[in-house]
């Protein structure tokens, strides 16, 4: 890096001298792609802190966000094993954890069916049904009622039987009761294409939908329908989700598709694990408020390292990341607290301002990306943000715009050279900078090469070395 900038100030000597050598339309275009590729570094190394901050990446795919945090991802590109293992041992975690938070989340179901009954009973003795202006018992069926009260009757006892009857069973199957944890995983893992817990659940869900059904009929009323719903309401809600979960948590384990795909459908799991982290652990990492934002960036994170595992070559990796280049993070020796550097640097972001040859009065508004590289004296502040003065030598914003909307005009370096003066403000964490500036240059609206601009800019901050 030393060298390509050291040769880059020689050649401008050298055209200032009148004795250009070296091709300039090269030189300009060479340094352009490194100034380019020095800002992707800067976005990669972004992405990198955003991902780290995620505590949902953190919790629910922890071999993978322990990869990320051990290195760069530029570093893991060369080891796409790595990849394709994180990921595959955190899908595996992701379906074991469903089954362990099931089993704790059955504990509203009956201990077992005579407990049950013991609360259904009394409340079935005390319920009267209600048709045609006459009071019929709900505990016993009379044979000299009508024909109707007793279908009745025999629909609402049979239907909360049944249910009773498959609820130990879908606890059996959810409950982990034998051994460690490690061990109970295990068990679980080695059995997971063999559960029939979905079907009993939907098959519940469907009985307690009828149950209503029945207690709410329009053609006859039941006193005492409160007491007959006992703890069906809560059962309800958690079949719900189970089903959902379940579901994906089958196809997770099972299926033999991309690791984009099974990421996919480990959404609806983690989801459901977070929502139930309170009631799990008593603890909620995550505030209501800012839930959609961090589960939003959570997915965009873990389908991005499950594309990864998924790349098969080269070409791949840099659609993924746009650029296979090593973070550039010596932005951060600006940000210490209190110290002073004296560097080669460049800004490369959007600029807003004015540009004007006679007074503000004539001046004209222009926008557009500017590099400007020169001498910059920065230092630290209290708050890990920085002070810098950055003096102009070059601005390639000329070449990056052409560059970037893929157009042919060929520049030379006497139209890159355009003094100027920075204030900037370096942001604490981020490769990031305001600043506020003036240079004298070609003009964007106005034709001239000496027009001056002063402008507003929000850039990346990429010193290229340090003198000192």
């Amino acid at each position: 890096m030393k060298i390509k900038f050291t040769f880059l100030l020689i050649s401008v000597v050298i055209l200032s001298l009148g004795n250009a050598v070296y091709s300039q339309d090269k030189i300009v275009e060479g340094a352009t792609e490194f100034l380019i590729e020095r800002a992707n570094d800067n976005f990669i190394y972004i992405f990198e802190q955003k991902i780290k901050d995620n505590q949902i990446l953190k919790i629910y795919l922890p071999r993978t966000y322990s990869v990320i945090s051990s290195a760069s991802i530029q570093t893991l590109l060369t080891n796409g094993r790595v990849w394709r293992e994180s990921v595959t041992t955190d899908i595996d975690t992701l379906y074991s954890q469903v089954w362990v938070s099931l089993g704790q989340g059955v504990s509203i179901f009956p201990e077992n069916m005579l407990d049950a009954l013991e609360q259904y009973l009394p409340s079935l003795q005390e319920a009267k049904l209600e048709y045609q202006g006459n009071m019929y018992s709900l505990h016993f069926i009379n044979p000299d009622d009508p024909e109707e009260v007793r279908t009745i009757i025999n629909k609402i006892t049979f239907t909360y039987y049944r249910i009773l009857e498959l609820l130990p069973k879908i606890k059996n199957e959810l409950s982990i009761n034998t051994g460690t944890l490690i061990e109970s995983l295990t068990i679980l893992q080695s059995n997971k294409t063999k559960l029939p817990v979905l079907a009993n659940i939907d098959t519940v869900l469907g009985l307690i939908k009828n149950y209503y059904d029945l207690l709410n009929a329009k053609n006859y009323s039941i006193a005492g329908r409160e007491s007959l719903l006992l703890q069906v309401e809560e059962i309800r809600s958690f079949l719900y989700d189970a089903t959902d979960v379940i579901t994906s948590a089958q196809i997770l384990a099972d299926t033999s598709y991309s690791f984009s795909y099974r990421i996919i459908n480990a959404f609806i799991i983690v989801d459901y694990l977070i929502k139930r982290s309170v009631e799990l652990t008593g603890e909620s990492f995550i505030s209501p408020d800012h839930y959609d934002n961090y589960f939003d960036k959570f997915k965009q994170y873990s389908l991005f390292f499950a594309q990864l595992s998924d790349a098969g070559s080269v070409e791949q990796v840099k659609n993924i990341l746009k650029a296979a280049t090593v973070p550039s993070v010596s932005f951060g020796l600006k940000r210490n607290e209190s110290e002073l550097h004296f560097a080669i640097s460049s800004y490369l972001g959007l600029s807003l301002g004015i540009e004007t040859i006679n007074g503000f009065k004539q001046g004209s508004f222009f926008g557009g990306l500017s590099t400007p590289i020169g001498l910059e004296f920065s230092y630290g502040l209290s708050n890990k943000n920085s002070l810098g003065v950055l003096f102009s030598i070059l601005d390639f914003g000329p070449p990056i715009n052409s560059k970037l909307y893929n157009s042919d005009i060929k520049y030379q370096l006497q139209d890159l050279i355009q003094p100027g003066i920075y204030l900037s403000y370096g942001i604490k964490d981020l490769p990031l900078a305001i600043s506020l500036g003036y240079y004298n240059g070609k003009g964007y609206k106005i034709n001239s090469l000496k027009v001056n601009h002063f402008s507003i800019s929000f850039a990346f901050d990429m010193p290229l070395f340090f003198i000192l």
